[in-house]
């Protein structure tokens, strides 16, 4: 029986990815590489403006981050994980019933952070405010109505953050180069948007890297 490797998301507007993807650009190193796929066309910098390839390059090379894939941002909320197709129906109408007791809502997404913290930083995020709680007590009915599924539960308490990057496999924590160059936008204002729809993903392994299909979208 074929299976997925499926999560549950929201997607981000173009313009909020883009300044995000502009952080990123910033650090990674891309060395004798093109910018990949402008396919958000970014806005213009509002701090750093200054970024060359030489100076992505220099940012990028001691930093041992692996960065989220360009081409499909998005805020995860839960990971199912490897899902026999035959029970996505389940999956997308559990969604849709918990979908139901909300509507749209806010969310103000700041400035750079780390998870689960700086001192022990593995994940460089952006803060979320979830001012209105939604976000937060959506992800809690997930964890519980997913697990009556037969699918493991997050062993952490949810905090609303976007991942950008993550530290490759064989190191316990960011450099502090990492750390210090990410922590320059700490103060930042990434922008705000208007949650609305929420979508079942389907993630599929390619040679080039993961690719995404949107295999259902539900509306708040």
């Amino acid at each position: 029986m074929r299976t997925i490797r499926t999560f549950l998301a929201i997607p981000l507007p173009s313009s909020l990815a883009g300044d995000a993807l502009e952080w990123v650009y910033e650090m990674r190193d891309d060395e004798g590489k093109a910018k990949p796929l402008a396919i958000w066309n970014p806005p213009p910098k509002k701090k750093q403006a200054s970024s060359s390839p030489a100076s992505r390059s220099e940012a990028g090379s001691s930093m041992g981050i692996k960065w989220v894939p360009e081409d499909n941002l998005h805020l995860t909320l839960k990971f199912l994980g490897e899902v026999e197709n035959v029970e996505t129906p389940a999956i997308c109408n559990v969604l849709a019933d918990i979908c139901s007791g909300f509507d749209p809502f806010e969310l103000l997404f700041g400035g750079a952070s780390f998870l689960p913290d700086v001192e022990r930083a593995r994940t460089l995020t952006v803060s979320i405010e979830d001012a209105t709680n939604s976000l937060t007590q959506i992800v809690s009915l997930m964890e519980e109505r997913y697990a009556d599924m037969g699918f493991k539960r997050e062993p952490r308490d949810y905090v609303p953050h976007l991942t950008l990057g993550r530290v490759r496999s064989g190191s316990r924590r960011a450099s502090s180069t990492a750390i210090e160059k990410w922590q320059r936008h700490q103060d930042d204002q990434l922008g705000a948007m208007t949650v609305n729809k929420i979508q079942v993903i389907g993630s599929f392994l390619e040679k080039q890297g993961p690719t995404y299909n949107v295999m259902n979208t539900v509306e708040l």
